[in-house]
């Protein structure tokens, strides 16, 4: 009887602190979900600035491909223009190179006079 008692004992005892462990680990679960909650809300901050990051990234890649390719359109402008400028310069080169022809030509016809009329 002695034995069931101190067992009957126990088992109150037991009773007694059950409440007291439960708040304890109810506090503990409170304040391991609050730290959770807490992570939680740091790490969608981060993802939302890394969002926001990647977006700006993205319009700054497509702004400088658009500059990009005003580049190059400009630069085939000019290469144009430069072709042009060339085959003007041929041009005159062909046409001074033609009148210096002339003048050579025209040089000798007055040599060719002068002596003739000497």
């Amino acid at each position: 009887a002695e034995a069931e008692a101190e067992a009957a004992a126990a088992a109150v005892r037991r009773a007694a602190e059950a409440p007291v462990e439960n708040r304890v680990l109810a506090a503990e679960i409170a304040a391991a979900d609050a730290h959770a909650q807490s992570r939680l809300a740091e790490m969608q901050s981060r993802c939302a600035e890394a969002t926001s990051r990647a977006a700006e990234m993205e319009l700054l890649a497509a702004s400088s491909a658009g500059e990009a390719e005003a580049a190059l359109a400009h630069a085939s402008e000019a290469a144009a223009e430069c072709a042009e400028a060339r085959v003007a310069f041929t041009a005159l080169a062909a046409q001074l190179a033609g009148a210096e022809g002339e003048r050579d030509i025209m040089a000798v016809a007055a040599d060719e006079a002068r002596a003739a009329a000497a």
